[in-house]
């Protein structure tokens, strides 16, 4: 649940009720708010409570939605938050959120455990920093086997050097209910590792018609099926626990163009 406020506060305010379920490793910033409120938006905020102790936490953008991330998950812990707690954040702009957090019998909770006070300089400038997203990322967590060239199966480990590749190479996702993987899915570092991507991709699934989907990279070497993953997943009834193989079609030079799917729990 969340609400934007246009009170006549001078800073703009929004309010989120926490689930666990959907909040423990990121929170969507009301849709509204970003619209209205956020015209530039940093690659880091500061989240300040009311006892004046601060949180950096990384701005994500997924398709048009964006989220606090990388750093929510040590506000969440410190601030020992519980299902039902209301959150009421207000924005002062130059990347400084205040939050003021209730229980769920109504009233402001005290602060038992919280992080020391991080000294920072909030501006705009902080646009420039480098972005640094552990590998324990909320996308990550989908169970991610890799298929072998030699057709074994094992969880993704680290990426190796590649020449050629001789043959396709494949990894399986079991689909979870995150809505983060309503919007993408990580491609395994060992499985992309030399793997050159179209600007133009495609998806097939069960050798049928074709969905136009983007790549996205991240610094951190990071490679996910972005923008139009959600209209292919939607379009082809695709479900939490379904089990999806994902086969990179490569051409010379290791360029891929197409990926191909097949939904093996559907498989007859």
């Amino acid at each position: 649940m969340a609400g934007v406020s246009f009170s006549d506060d001078k800073f703009p305010q929004f309010f989120k009720v926490f689930i666990p379920k959907f909040s423990s490793n990121h929170m969507l910033i009301p849709p509204a708010f970003v619209g209205r409120f956020i015209s530039r938006v940093p690659k880091r905020v500061v989240i300040k409570d009311n006892s004046g102790k601060c949180w950096v936490v990384a701005l994500v953008t997924v398709e048009k939605d964006l989220y606090f991330e990388n750093g929510w998950e040590m506000f969440v812990r410190d601030q020992l938050l519980k299902f039902g707690d209301f959150l009421v954040f207000r924005y002062h702009g130059n990347s400084l959120f205040e939050v003021e957090i209730f229980g769920g019998d109504g009233c402001k909770k005290e602060i038992v455990v919280a992080s020391p006070q991080v000294k920072v300089m909030v501006k705009e400038e902080e646009d420039t920093l480098k972005k640094k997203v552990p590998s324990s990322h909320a996308y990550n967590h989908a169970h991610i086997e890799e298929i072998g060239l030699d057709g074994s199966t094992k969880k993704s480990s680290s990426p190796t050097k590649h020449g050629q590749l001789k043959k396709n190479p494949c990894f399986v996702v079991t689909l979870e209910h995150s809505k983060c993987q309503v919007f993408m899915i990580c491609i395994p570092q060992s499985v992309h590792k030399g793997v050159k991507f179209e600007p133009d991709m495609k998806l097939q699934y069960h050798n049928s018609k074709l969905w136009p989907v983007k790549i996205s990279t991240w610094k951190d070497g990071r490679c996910f099926i972005s923008s139009g993953w959600k209209k292919f997943r939607q379009e082809n009834d695709l479900k939490a626990n379904d089990k999806c193989k994902f086969e990179l079609v490569l051409g010379e030079g290791n360029v891929c163009k197409e990926i191909k799917v097949t939904c093996q729990s559907k498989v007859q």
